[in-house]
């Protein structure tokens, strides 16, 4: 499915960590490139242990780091 390959893709790019940008940004820019391809993939493919760990992972980070 290419919106899978998208999503895969733009988390294997090399440009995220921890689901973030490694671009020094503000919080809502950092997050567009997994915002904008792994929110759909949550009902794309519903259940899926990969994107839903990568999920965790931006909400872990977003609550830790950037809105203490």
């Amino acid at each position: 499915m290419g919106y899978t390959r998208l999503a895969d893709g733009v988390w294997n790019s090399g440009k995220l960590y921890v689901a973030y940008s490694k671009k020094l940004e503000d919080v809502e820019h950092a997050a567009e490139l997994f915002r904008d391809t792994h929110s759909a993939m949550q009902i794309i493919q519903y259940g899926e242990p990969r994107f839903i760990e990568r999920g965790m992972m931006s909400m872990k980070n977003f609550r830790d780091v950037w809105s203490g």
